[in-house]
């Protein structure tokens, strides 16, 4: 089968896949980073499939062109920069470019990642294809209400309106598209994979406690809160140390401006983005991970923890984290909204020690295995084209 693949990606993530001349054109591609979509591109070709997939860089310095590997064909288009250049007209410019690379390619079905632009183009190339949310709109606009979060929660609504094939990576996530966003087709939930190279994480906790997350400064994700639940940790473990990764979290970042005029340093490490190498190290050096996040569709980051044998904590309402920890199966969660709660939580779980997941989390997590969830995948798709095919035949 020959699967295209509608969605963000970070083209180095998969260099390995790659020629050497596309692998050091990889490198130099601003693309927007989506692990899920790298894990499944891999089960794909694995199973013998073939891939292509269609993205974007928005960034003007940033080359364009095909990649190309065994089995492989990532092909990237230029968008426009700025958001009030590409949000008015619903990405027009954005979606002829990625229609033309993926009727150039003539996959068998296309599968489109996120329902905005990526899903717009799907539809309008007219090839058979299906979406995965990875998101709840709504949710994001309540949490982070600015007029960016409100456009894209228009471009989803209009996409909603093409979605004939649905899936969702949790079924938190299930649930919101038939709440919210008023969808009523059946949705198929598939979850995300655990990444392998995650697994593959050399555990050498640091010599002091350690608490990590992996995250971003955005609203949403609760930094500031996990920063005060912190401080009194530090109370009762003054030899303990957060070290947070991830876009804005770096020194002289605003979020860190905020902590230090707060008073909320101490201890704390600002380490800011990193590549994969560095998140690997970052998971193998941790006691525990602490994701403060009060709403997820998925919990990737938490996953990754689990996955690398490091114990995770996170919010018991955070919408898809409590699915991915199996509600306490395969690791710990707590009110992160509530600081004393949330700092005793993690002081009573580094107290003795470097955290692992609880027993029996390696069993749960097979569900979330490369092979299991391209297998789903894969079923999917051939159910669809069967549909496609007979209803073709009908006509």
């Amino acid at each position: 089968m020959h699967v295209g693949l509608a969605t963000w990606l970070q083209p180095a993530d998969l260099a390995d896949l790659l020629d050497g001349p596309s692998a050091k054109l990889a490198a130099e591609i601003d693309g927007h980073r989506a692990v899920p979509v790298g894990e499944l591109t891999r089960g794909l070709l694995a199973r013998g499939h073939r891939v292509t997939v269609a993205t974007l860089t928005h960034d003007p310095d940033s080359p364009v062109g095909d990649l190309s590997g065994p089995g492989l064909t990532i092909r990237v288009a230029r968008g426009r920069t700025r958001p009030r250049h590409y949000l008015p007209d619903i990405y027009a410019a954005e979606r002829r470019a990625l229609v033309q690379l993926l009727l150039d390619a003539r996959p068998d079905i296309v599968h489109a990642h996120w329902t905005y632009e990526y899903e717009l183009a799907a539809r309008d190339c007219r090839l058979p294809h299906v979406t995965t949310a990875h998101d709840a709109p709504f949710e994001i606009l309540r949490h982070v209400r600015d007029p960016y979060r409100a456009a894209r929660l228009l471009v989803a609504l209009r996409a909603r309106l093409g979605i004939t094939d649905l899936s969702c990576v949790s079924p938190y996530l299930s649930g919101r598209w038939r709440s919210q966003m008023g969808y009523r087709r059946p949705i198929e939930v598939i979850p995300n994979v655990v990444p392998q190279d995650t697994r593959l994480v050399r555990r050498l906790p640091r010599a002091h406690p350690t608490v990590l997350d992996i995250t971003d400064a955005s609203e949403l994700k609760n930094v500031k809160g996990l920063l005060r639940s912190f401080a009194l940790v530090r109370q009762s473990i003054p030899d303990a140390e957060l070290r947070l990764v991830g876009p804005g979290l770096a020194e002289g970042d605003d979020l860190a401006m905020w902590a230090g005029a707060a008073g909320l340093t101490s201890g704390v490490t600002f380490v800011g983005p990193t590549d994969r190498a560095g998140v690997a190290a970052e998971l193998g050096g941790a006691w525990l991970l602490a994701h403060a996040s009060r709403e997820e569709s998925f919990g990737v980051t938490v996953l990754e923890a689990v996955g690398s044998g490091l114990g995770a904590l996170g919010s018991a309402k955070a919408g898809g984290v409590p699915y991915v920890l199996g509600d306490g199966a395969a690791g710990w969660l707590t009110d992160v909204d509530d600081p004393v709660v949330f700092a005793r939580a993690m002081a009573d779980l580094i107290s003795d020690g470097p955290v692992a997941p609880p027993p029996g989390a390696s069993v749960y997590l097979e569900r979330f295995s490369r092979d299991s969830v391209t297998a789903s995948y894969v079923s999917w798709y051939r159910r669809v084209l069967d549909d496609h095919a007979l209803h073709s035949t009908a006509a």
